[in-house]
Order: structure tokens, then C-alpha cells, then sequence
């Protein structure tokens, strides 16, 4: 008797597949006030893309997650859509936000929609093929000298974990600006994270004694180049 014929998932299923089984079974990764050092992200994070947007500009949230930065923008007033391959996350998202059900970094959105396209806490979550995609994809989707606002974890244990990172953004953006958090220190004492107050105060003391092997995140604002110098 023939063995019955199993379907081979494609990369967007099983991206989807993973991503919805996280929902189902882990909701708290993806909740932003799940602890002090997320808040404080999160904090930075609009007020650091405030800093570097104006009013007018049409937005696009990459890989939104729980949406919050997205809601706290579209109550600002900006005009932003989100895209995301988990139906679930998109369920959190108001009516009046337009959401997209897509696989990244291969969407489907059309050439030069978007004044400015966030990335936040999305390339660590891409095999590392598909990571300088995303960037190829950001600036697909941009805008000429359009403005891409990105952010990730920086792994405190590696040498090169920034460089290797800026050499990845490089391909198609200029740096502008970047905004660095120093949680080496509560990084390794969990139960700190819980305390707002204990967090900011180690984050002080590696700011001090270690202001570069002790950055943990990195939020950069940059503008795509031109085809031509």
C-alpha cells in the first residue's frame, strides 16, 4: 500500500506555522511590558523615532508584534500600516491601522510606498540568509531618501556583534543617528528587570565602566542611498 503523499510546507507556511504556535503557547514573548528593561525599549523607541519623523510622513511597521509602537504612532497623527506573518498579531491592531499578511523579507507591497519603514527587534528573528534581504526589502519599499528606523538586541558576549551589524545595514543605508542601552549588567541578574529603578541605575554603572563592550541593544535611524553615487 503506497504511504500517503505529506505536503512539503513552504517557507511562508512554516514561518506562519512557527510564528502562530508562539502566540498560542508563549504570548508574554511578544508582550512588550512583560518586564522593566521592554518598557524601557519600548520608551526609547518612540520617543527616538519621534525625534526623526515628520508629520506627513507615511509609514510601514515591519514585523509589528503586539503593535503597541504602531498604536502609540497612529495616535500621533502619522498615517502607518503594519505587515506582519502572524494573523494573530495583526488581530490586535485597530480597524483604522490597514494591516498586511506578509512574509518577510519577500512581501508583496508595491516599489516606493513609504516615506519610512520601521524594522524593530526583527532581524534577529530572520535566518541570517534573509537578514541583508530585509534591508534590500526596506529599501524596495522606501522611498527615495527614505528613512528606515531599526533596533535590535546586541549580543554582550560577542566581540563584533556591532560591527558585524552595521556592516549588514551598510549595504543600503547611511547611518544618521543611533541610540545605544547598556543592560550588560541586568542582563545577567533576571530578577533586576522586574525593578525599573534598579535597571536604570545598573544600566548607569556599565554605561560608565564598560560604553562599549557593554551596549545590549542598538536603535539607528538611516536613509536609503542612491542607485548612483
Amino acid at each position: 500500500m503506497p504511504l500517503p503523499l505529506v505536503k512539503k510546507w513552504t517557507r511562508r507556511e512554516s514561518a506562519q506555522h512557527h510564528y502562530e504556535n508562539l502566540w498560542k503557547t508563549d504570548p508574554t514573548r511578544f508582550r512588550t511590558d512583560r518586564h522593566a528593561r521592554e518598557l524601557l525599549r519600548v520608551e526609547r523607541t518612540l520617543t527616538f523615532t519621534l525625534s526623526h519623523l515628520t508629520q506627513g510622513s507615511t509609514l510601514l511597521d515591519l514585523g509589528t508584534g503586539d503593535g503597541r509602537i504602531a498604536m502609540a504612532l497612529h495616535q500621533q497623527g502619522f498615517s502607518i500600516e503594519v505587515a506582519d506573518i502572524s494573523p494573530t498579531a495583526l488581530k490586535h491592531l485597530p480597524s483604522s491601522i490597514p494591516c498586511h499578511h506578509e512574509f518577510i523579507p519577500h512581501t508583496k507591497l508595491f516599489d516606493k510606498s513609504f516615506d519610512a519603514v520601521l524594522a524593530l527587534e526583527l532581524v534577529a528573528e530572520l535566518p541570517l540568509p534573509d537578514q541583508r534581504l530585509l534591508q534590500s526589502e526596506i529599501a524596495r519599499l522606501l522611498k527615495p531618501n527614505g528613512l528606515t528606523i531599526g533596533s535590535t538586541s546586541i549580543d554582550i558576549h560577542s566581540e563584533d556583534a556591532l560591527s558585524r551589524y552595521f556592516s549588514l545595514i551598510d549595504t543600503e543605508f547611511t547611518v544618521l543617528d543611533i541610540a545605544c542601552s547598556h543592560h550588560a549588567y541586568s542582563i545577567r541578574f533576571p530578577w533586576i528587570q522586574r525593578c525599573r529603578s534598579l535597571t536604570l541605575a545598573l544600566e548607569a554603572l556599565c554605561r560608565f565602566f564598560q560604553p562599549e563592550t557593554g551596549i545590549s541593544h542598538l536603535l539607528w535611524v538611516g536613509q536609503k542611498k542612491p542607485l548612483l553615487p
